[in-house]
């Protein structure tokens, strides 16, 4: 019988192990902490409180004992003892058993109470724990509806933008357009979509038909002829729109999901304040237009026709430009060092407030230019200088590089 009680006794051990490892497992772990230290306090006021049951029993029967004997035994009959002594002289036992009996009882009360007590405690930590989790789980739907309801109308919203574009009115189309780009500030992982959108429509609005010739015995390319249709006003005025989304929100783009500008006849376009670093522009034509306290660097420009453009105030460090075009155009405040130039062709003069430290020039044509800026640090390779001329004093050159040996005219003070 001992060895099946003991044996039972461990398999209700080992459950109640197993049974606390599946709470560690389940639980989170601020409420295992919180049960753990539940089950701590417990065991104290449990094992704290039959101390105290104990310890006072027999303190206080030793103590009444000792004044039982005393007055038994000590004192004489005859005297009529006042209070608990003349009670305890009278009949001892039972005033002995009386006061042990009521000291017992209140002791025991005071220990179930505490552990009633704390036993509702945990019952209403249980059920917070509980009601948090409860709450939880809410929250999490609220914020999934919440989430589902800002997509559904996030497409609807697009869905109608996309829908007015195809209206004849321009002012429907514009109306749609500033509605897409209010889509695109809203929603941060939308809005590599919409630019890429935009940039579409540009091309589709405003195509540029650009023809490179080329020379028939060299094969090199010769010039950039512009068969472009020129916009009309309306069609300008919503390009400029599109043009001012884009430049808005391109930066914030991952730059593999930034889109190109190709084919887009971009003549008269104003490029203000915008961070295009890394653009790429190809085909397009830009003649007349203005870049102003624009970002450029990095920026890579293949066949390009700037004709008559600005750009001012801007950055162009380490941008590349490839087979293209610079007529009549104008340069101030630009920071392009490192820019690199291949076989192009330059009609423009640098004002003294263009900085191209160690710029690159290969196979490029400079026609009709006045150097008045350092040179110095540049490189030329293959470079032809026709009609061209430098101011003394401002211009310099390379180490090494004569000017007038180039044909490079000094231009008399």
């Amino acid at each position: 019988m001992a060895e099946n009680e003991q044996a039972e006794n461990e398999q209700v051990e080992n459950e109640q192990v197993e049974n606390e490892q599946a709470e560690t497992n389940t639980t989170e772990p601020a409420e295992y902490e919180q049960r753990k230290q539940g089950r701590f306090e417990e065991w104290v006021i449990a094992h704290t409180g039959i101390s105290i049951i104990f310890a006072a029993f027999f303190g206080l029967a030793a103590v009444y004992g000792a004044i039982a004997w005393i007055n038994y035994h000590c004192l004489p009959c005859e005297y009529n003892n006042p209070g608990i002594c003349a009670l305890i002289a009278k009949s001892p036992p039972w005033t002995l058993l009386t006061a042990l009996g009521t000291v017992f009882a209140v002791l025991l009360t005071w220990y179930i109470r505490s552990v009633h007590r704390h036993q509702e405690l945990d019952k209403r930590e249980r059920e917070l724990i509980e009601r948090r989790r409860e709450n939880a789980h809410r929250e999490k739907e609220f914020v999934t509806r919440c989430e589902e309801g800002k997509e559904r109308l996030f497409n609807e919203r697009y869905a109608r933008a996309i829908e007015l574009l195809g209206n004849d009115d321009i002012d429907v189309k514009l109306g749609a357009v500033y509605a897409l780009d209010r889509l695109a500030g809203d929603s941060e992982k939308d809005r590599a979509t919409i630019i890429n959108y935009f940039m579409a429509l540009a091309r589709r609005i405003a195509p540029a038909e650009v023809h490179i010739e080329q020379d028939g015995e060299t094969g090199e390319r010769k010039n950039i002829k512009d068969r472009s249709t020129p916009l009309d006003g309306p069609t300008k005025v919503l390009l400029q729109v599109i043009i001012n989304s884009i430049g808005k929100y391109f930066s914030d783009v991952a730059e593999e999901q930034r889109p190109k500008f190709q084919n887009i006849d971009l003549r008269g376009m104003r490029f203000i304040r915008m961070n295009l670093e890394g653009v790429r522009f190809t085909e397009c034509l830009l003649d007349n237009a203005i870049f102003h306290f624009t970002n450029l660097d990095r920026g890579e420009f293949r066949h390009i026709d700037f004709g008559s453009s600005t750009i001012s105030s801007s950055s162009l460090r380490k941008a590349r430009v490839y087979y293209s075009i610079f007529k009549d155009g104008i340069w101030e405040y630009v920071e392009a060092g490192g820019c690199r130039f291949f076989d192009s062709e330059y009609e423009n003069s640098w004002g003294p407030s263009v900085a191209l430290t160690k710029a690159y020039f290969a196979f490029m044509t400079f026609r009709g230019m006045l150097f008045q800026i350092d040179l110095s640090q540049a490189y030329f390779d293959d470079v032809r200088f026709e009609e061209c001329e430098y101011l003394p004093g401002e211009a310099k050159f390379p180490e090494g590089f004569d000017p007038e040996k180039a044909g490079i005219t000094r231009l008399l003070e």
